[in-house]
């Protein structure tokens, strides 16, 4: 099975960005998988040395099939950066899983998000699969290019987006759902 590519957004949190490799290399499958690091650029000078701090740390990232860095000159907050960086690596693949710095993933994450790609990829009601815990409110995700439900018009301004993608923003044919599972923590 080709897996693939897991693309990790980052900005100005080493620790955090370390713990998130150390937690992706306890999957079997990061040893082959291609691992693409957007940083976003400082806000201002106060965050300046920790960005620094933190492309040095994803500059000598090791244990991946291969690994891929983008550093963003300026700062263009991190739903732009998400919104350009997916879109840019679906020029390139045809699905992509999706980490923020402060994601801590299981042993078996990657396994999941592979499979249920591979499982899904002919089933055109499913856009995204997520890895949710009531632990960790912030799901991994992952996605199929053919199915990214951001507007192209939104890439244009992607910069200007100050906030998550709305209904607004998203394709006509994509339909918003919220699940409550049996003992999870509601959705907000």
């Amino acid at each position: 099975m080709k897996y693939a590519p897991i693309v990790l957004f980052v900005y100005r949190r080493a620790d955090h960005t370390r713990r998130t490799l150390e937690f992706l290399r306890g999957n079997p499958e990061a040893a082959e998988s291609d691992l693409i690091v957007f940083s976003d650029g400082a806000k201002n000078e106060s965050d300046a040395a920790q960005v620094a701090e933190v492309r040095q740390l994803i500059r000598e990232i090791a244990g991946f099939g291969s690994v891929r860095v983008v550093e963003s000159e300026r700062n263009q907050g991190l739903a732009a950066s998400v919104v350009s960086g997916v879109t840019r690596v679906l020029e390139e693949y045809d699905r992509v899983i999706v980490l923020e710095d402060d994601m801590e993933t299981a042993p078996g994450f990657l396994q999941f998000m592979n499979r249920a790609l591979e499982k899904f990829a002919g089933e055109e009601r499913i856009t995204s699969i997520q890895g949710y815990s009531p632990l960790e409110p912030e799901p991994g995700i992952s996605c199929f290019l053919r199915r990214w439900p951001i507007k192209p018009a939104i890439i244009k301004n992607a910069s200007t987006i100050n906030k998550a993608p709305t209904a607004d923003t998203l394709s006509p044919n994509v339909r918003v759902s919220r699940y409550n599972f049996p003992a999870s923590l509601p959705c907000t």
